[in-house]
């Protein structure tokens, strides 16, 4: 056993310098882009927002136009045979309506496999114009969705996510071996933080990042490898912690007593100076208008109107099982789309995470091919190569 502070056995610093060194040079061209496209995905709105200006709105009304204005115009862009689902409305931002196609009434009907279409559609907020409309199968055929394809499959079908697992697992390795490389042996730790600690920029650059980024990419590598293999993970929280099966979503009822107006007109009723921020229409399974309210002094509620009766209750979160929790929390960790100061943070540092393994690989490579001359070089008389 080695004595803390001690300098590790060169047999097994040589062994984890092997592995560090052929993970990185076999796999970078895989796990670089698997970076990559990860703190993509993390930036995704900000990219969308620059790739597609269209769906900026160019006007910003002083009354909101009713909501069957913008169901109008969604309704318009979809086309005959589809319904609109949900309205999001978003201050100084376009009114996002989404849809789905409506089942086919002959139950002898050919049936469309593959993913589900979805279809998107932005709204002016001032005048109910259409802005910008999607419809898309699976992810889509823009930039972002074949990034964030890659990041999760690969873009290969069925292993790809069980083989983006496994790269996973080797950038988990990756980081644990370089922190364990870059710690200093026999000497004090903040040793190991100073930038001349070689004689090599390169090198020395290589330290650095490698130290500051080597904790958020195990994180990142290790909550990947639990959304790759979900019945694994599911399992393994299951042991600890009760988890619960997701509700199956509901059918969208095509025809309500209620339109969306005098939904929201009873939603809002004695809440003086309240708008609404989302909508979303009754289902089989719900048969209530879902709306979430902000204004009046309070903070954000959600409201739903009974489509039959026109009662308005409270719609309280959905208690989540200790199991649930730690589900989001892998995908929130993973994905840095919490909510708070702290999750904003970390979304930053995820992003930054996922950038750095470009400048890992450049200046692993130069460092691997440096030591490989110097290796070649003969040593003069009595001196030894120095250790770091």
């Amino acid at each position: 056993m080695v004595a803390r502070g001690a300098a590790l056995p060169l047999s097994w610093r040589k062994l984890w310098l092997r592995v560090h060194q052929w993970i990185g040079l076999g796999l970078f061209v895989v796990l670089v882009p698997l970076a990559a496209t990860g703190a993509l995905s993390a930036l995704r709105p900000t990219v969308d927002a620059a790739l597609h200006p269209e769906r900026r709105p160019v006007t910003v009304a002083p009354a909101m136009p009713s909501l069957s204005a913008y169901q109008a115009a969604a309704d318009a862009a979809f086309g005959p045979g589809a319904t609109v689902t949900t309205l999001t409305l978003k201050p100084d931002d376009a009114v996002i309506a989404t849809g789905r196609m409506r089942p086919a009434l002959d139950e002898h009907a050919p049936r469309e496999r593959g993913p589900p279409v979805r279809l998107t559609a932005w709204i002016d907020p001032g005048t109910a114009r259409l802005l910008a409309v999607e419809q898309r199968r699976g992810r889509g055929n823009d930039f972002m969705a074949k990034a964030h394809e890659f990041h999760e499959t690969l873009m290969l079908d069925g292993a790809g996510r069980r083989l983006v697992g496994v790269l996973g697992g080797f950038m988990l390795v990756q980081a644990l071996t370089g922190l364990w490389l870059w710690w200093p042996r026999a000497a004090a730790l903040w040793l190991g933080l100073r930038w001349r600690r070689t004689g090599h920029p390169l090198t020395n650059l290589h330290y650095l990042i490698g130290f500051w980024t080597s904790i958020p990419l195990a994180f990142l590598a290790l909550t990947g490898i639990g959304l790759a293999f979900p019945e694994i993970t599911v399992r393994a929280i299951g042991q600890v912690a009760p988890v619960q099966p997701p509700r199956p979503p509901g059918r969208t009822l095509f025809a309500t007593r209620l339109s969306a107006d005098q939904a929201a007109a009873l939603a809002l009723a004695g809440e003086s100076g309240a708008r609404i921020l989302s909508l979303e229409e009754p289902t089989d399974s719900s048969p209530s208008w879902k709306f979430e309210v902000v204004g009046g002094g309070h903070p954000p509620v959600r409201l739903g109107v009974n489509d039959d009766t026109g009662a308005v209750r409270a719609i309280g979160e959905r208690r989540a099982s200790p199991g649930n929790v730690i589900q989001r929390s892998i995908r929130s960790l993973h994905a840095g789309d919490g909510d708070g100061r702290g999750w904003t943070l970390w979304r930053w540092i995820a992003i930054a995470a996922g950038i750095t393994p470009t400048l890992l690989a450049v200046t692993g490579v130069a460092v691997f091919v440096s030591r490989q001359a110097r290796a070649r070089e003969p040593l003069p008389r009595g001196e030894k190569e120095a250790v770091v």
